[in-house]
């Protein structure tokens, strides 16, 4: 999900390796799409989504339906997010936006990273189903990165 001044992505023209296309014409497409200033991907957990109180998508698939996801992530679209919090107990997180939505986020059964917030600064806030989080470099190699718990004044 992108958040914050939206910017273009445009990636140099690559040729198209469609079997059905003409030698003669080679086809080839420039991949452009919107990005905004920030970026959070959800990992490892379950998660809701809802809409002004009515429950618009979640992560408990049944088959292959992606259904669920693409009805979330449409409903989400164009709203700003407006809070978040956490709460290192459970290990549960909430994402509050403007037009009525709210994510929830809860750990499976691991404590693997539920999700990661990117910042125009590089920087990246990570958070794991324990609890624990980590504010590093977004390129910092996995087995780098280290996870603090949170204190009660902070």
């Amino acid at each position: 999900m992108e958040f914050g001044n939206p910017a273009l992505d445009i990636k140099a023209p690559t040729a198209s390796d469609h079997v059905d296309r003409d030698p003669a014409q080679p086809l080839t497409r420039r991949h452009v799409h919107v990005v905004g200033e920030y970026t959070l991907m959800i990992g490892t957990c379950a998660w809701t989504f809802h809409h002004r109180g009515t429950l618009v998508g979640h992560s408990n698939l049944k088959g292959s339906s992606k259904k669920p996801i693409t009805t979330a992530m449409a409903a989400m679209h164009g709203q700003m997010l407006t809070a978040v919090a956490v709460d290192p107990r459970t290990g549960r997180s909430e994402f509050h936006f403007d037009l009525g939505g709210h994510l929830r986020t809860k750990p499976d059964a691991s404590a693997d990273e539920q999700w990661h917030f990117s910042t125009p600064s590089g920087l990246c806030l990570s958070y794991r189903g324990d609890g624990r989080y980590s504010w590093q470099p977004g390129d910092t190699p996995p087995d780098d990165l280290r996870w603090l718990a949170f204190t009660e004044s902070g």
